[in-house]
């Protein structure tokens, strides 16, 4: 090859400043490339660290997370139960107050009908015997007349006390009510004809009208019980 292009003092130059060089002039490639690798490896090693710290919070948070559902859900369950008391506290107690003063009124009404029934019952019993004393077979022919007069103003005024009582009773009887428009006596309800001889069937009707508002009283005092127990 031609060496006509170079030019010899510059290569003399060259080698001599080449030789010149010692060792520890020498360009040190190895150590700025462990150093290299050191600085990358404590990188990789603090995101590592930084990842697991992360796993860690979210974790703790996620715990977190859970304990406050289950107080949310407790809240929740406390105010449903608070809400259901104060609901049925007031149910109840309208309904006590209700039934209280209902069942107040219904024993007053009770007692005066108990009272009026059994006064009736008695006056009724002394009429009916009374009436049953009555024997036309020893009228005699001198005082006939007498004992008929006698007889029919018996028969009136027990005829006259038995509408009388009736009537207190039809007052009294708090749950009759009249339909369409149409108030029915309970005169009227036993059929009543004044001078008409009535036989046992109608006396038995006379009995079961009489006794019909204690019957009813009984009815209301069930159903009130049975409104007071309901739910």
């Amino acid at each position: 090859m031609s060496t006509d292009f170079f030019d010899d003092d510059l290569i003399k130059a060259s080698n001599a400043r080449a030789e010149g060089l010692d060792d520890n002039d020498a360009i040190p490639v190895q150590p700025i490339l462990g150093a290299t690798l050191g600085k990358m490896a404590r990188k990789k090693e603090e995101m590592s660290s930084q990842a697991a710290n992360a796993a860690q919070e979210i974790e703790r948070l996620r715990m977190r997370q859970e304990e406050l559902e289950r107080e949310k859900n407790a809240l929740e369950e406390l105010t449903r139960k608070q809400d259901q008391y104060e609901r049925d506290k007031t149910d109840i107690l309208e309904k006590l107050e209700k039934s209280l003063v209902a069942m107040e009124r219904e024993e007053s009404q009770a007692t005066r009908m108990v009272e009026l029934l059994s006064e009736s019952r008695s006056r009724f019993k002394n009429t009916l015997t009374d009436i049953r004393a009555i024997n036309e077979e020893l009228w005699g022919d001198h005082n006939f007349t007498d004992e008929l007069n006698r007889s029919v103003a018996l028969i009136e005024a027990a005829r006259m006390d038995y509408k009388k009582a009736l009537a207190k009773i039809e007052a009294a009887n708090w749950h009759v009510s009249p339909a369409d428009g149409a108030e029915k006596t309970a005169l009227d309800a036993m059929g009543f004809e004044p001078g008409v001889e009535k036989d046992f069937g109608y006396w038995i009707k006379i009995g079961f009208a009489v006794s019909l508002p204690l019957m009813a009283m009984v009815v209301v005092v069930l159903g009130l019980y049975l409104l007071m127990h309901k739910g």
